[in-house]
């Protein structure tokens, strides 16, 4: 076994450590995007809505509240059930939650689905990291990590662009904004779901 991690431990880069490295790191730019995309749709929301400050605030922690959450799930789920399990598991809710959140009828129904989303993005992080890591030979680990949670601003920049960009479409525009995340979602569940398991999950599990 111990020759068998030093292999990958000393692999050159190849075609599949790219797509894993494209599967976390446009994953940390989902969460930095779904996180980001609340402040534009709260332009909207608040007078919409006739929000005060502790509702607002509400509304705002909603999905750090769940990453919170998820950062602790995210780890030993992915131990037990394997990291392409929960991998897929993961951004498939992203997806599910984000378009629900298009539909919100209330505050409370938002403030839940928020939370939810928060899971995700809490959940996602280890996820990313621990699966990128496990697949990469170890002189690459540190540059390609830093580089995918760099991609976070990357997923917040374009969030407020696209908000900006919907905003002249009315009222009711925050609901595509909040929408809109299930586009890259898609995505990456697309590309992650061409990734094999972690094949040091499968020496540790025997």
């Amino acid at each position: 076994m111990s020759k068998l991690l030093e292999r990958l431990d000393q692999t050159r880069i190849g075609g599949l450590h790219r797509r894993s490295a494209w599967a976390a790191g446009l994953g940390i730019f989902l969460d930095g995007y779904d996180l980001s995309i609340i402040g534009v749709a709260l332009i909207l929301l608040k007078p919409q809505w006739h929000l005060g400050a502790w509702a607002t605030g509400l509304l705002g922690a909603a999905a750090l509240a769940g990453a919170f959450a998820g950062s602790l799930l995210g780890g030993p789920l992915a131990d037990r059930y394997g990291r392409k399990a929960i991998y897929l598991l993961d951004i498939a809710a992203f997806l599910v939650v984000a378009l629900a959140s298009g539909f919100a009828w209330n505050l409370t129904s938002l403030i839940v689905l928020r939370f939810l989303l928060g899971i995700g993005v809490g959940a996602d992080y280890p996820l990313s990291a621990t699966y990128l890591v496990e697949f990469l030979p170890r002189t690459e680990r540190g540059r390609i990590s830093i580089w995918i949670f760099a991609l976070w601003m990357g997923g917040a920049a374009v969030s407020s662009l696209v908000g900006l960009a919907l905003l002249p479409l009315g009222e009711q525009a925050w609901r595509i904004m909040l929408a809109s995340g299930a586009l890259p979602a898609f995505a990456v569940l697309w590309l992650r779901n061409k990734l094999p398991e972690s094949p040091r999950w499968h020496l540790r599990r025997g």
